[in-house]
């Protein structure tokens, strides 16, 4: 992130936002301080594996529009809504 904004943390730059949604992904499956989440190993590297994406992402958004398809199953089939 530094790299991003210059050492600047002032500065408005959507991408760290994406880079921080990597970074609770991470710990969101792999844990944190070395304890594990509750989640079987297969679910995990799944999910892992769906969400490698993140890291390529330009903003928030951008990780919203590039995950659609995962978070159809929290808000149903209308994600318009995320959008609007």
């Amino acid at each position: 992130m530094r790299a991003i904004n210059g050492d600047d943390w002032s500065l408005y730059k959507p991408e760290t936002n994406a880079l921080w949604l990597d970074y609770l992904v991470d710990k969101l499956f792999n844990g944190v301080e070395g304890k594990r989440p509750k989640f079987a190993k297969k679910q995990r590297d799944e999910a892992v594996k769906k969400l490698a994406f993140t890291k390529d992402c330009s903003s928030a958004a951008d990780f919203l529009k590039q995950s659609l398809s995962l978070f159809t199953g929290f808000y149903g089939s209308d994600t318009n809504d995320l959008f609007s």
